[in-house]
C-alpha cells in the first residue's frame, strides 16, 4: 500500500499544535475581555457597571456576582440600548454567587445592573464577561481540530505497525 505515513503523523501534529494556539488564542480573549471589580452597593440604591467596547447581536454577555459582607438582597440583569432589559436574577442569603449568561438580541452598549434590596449597605463582587462571536467560532476550531490530528496520529501509528508485522511475516 502507498500510504505516506510521516506526512499523515505530520499532518496529524500539525492539526494538534494549531489547535493549541487556536484554542489558547481564544481563551486568552475571552479572559482579556472579562473584568472584575467590588462596589459599596448604599441600601436601596444601584451600581452600573459596563461591558468592554460595543457588543454585536448574537455575543455571549456573562455577569457574576459575589456578595463579600453580611446578608444580601439583591437583584441584577442587563440593560442593553433601548433599554432592552434581561437576564433577571435575584439573590437572598450570604456567600452566593449569582451567573447569567445570555446571547445578545441587540448590538450597542450594554451594562449589568445590580441593585440593593436591602436594609444595609453591601459589597459586591461583580464580573463581566463579553465573548464575541469570532473568538466563539476560534475557540470551537480550536476543539474540533484536536481530535482530529489525534486521530490522524494515532492512525498513522497503528498503520506503521501492521507494516511491520506484515513485514516480519
Amino acid at each position: 500500500m502507498n500510504i505516506n505515513i510521516k506526512l499523515i503523523q505530520r499532518i496529524g501534529y500539525t492539526l494538534i499544535v494549531s489547535s493549541i494556539i487556536i484554542f489558547s488564542i481564544s481563551v486568552y480573549s475571552f479572559y482579556n475581555g472579562t473584568q472584575t471589580s467590588t462596589a459599596i452597593i448604599a441600601a436601596g440604591s444601584h451600581v452600573e457597571k459596563p461591558f468592554n467596547g460595543s457588543v454585536s447581536a448574537g455575543d455571549d454577555l456573562l455577569y457574576s456576582i459575589t456578595p463579600l459582607s453580611g446578608n444580601a438582597s439583591l437583584s441584577a440583569y442587563l440593560v442593553g440600548p433601548g433599554n432592552i432589559t434581561t437576564a433577571f436574577s435575584n439573590l437572598s442569603g450570604a456567600s452566593y454567587t449569582v451567573t447569567k449568561e445570555i446571547v445578545s438580541p441587540a448590538s450597542g452598549q450594554w451594562h449589568v445592573e445590580v441593585m440593593n434590596k436591602g436594609l444595609s449597605n453591601l459589597s459586591v463582587k461583580i464580573t463581566v464577561g463579553h465573548l464575541e462571536y469570532g473568538i466563539l467560532s476560534l475557540f470551537l476550531i480550536g476543539f474540533s481540530l484536536l481530535p482530529s490530528g489525534i486521530a490522524l496520529v494515532i492512525l498513522a501509528i497503528v498503520i506503521r505497525r501492521r507494516e511491520l508485522r506484515r513485514d516480519r511475516y
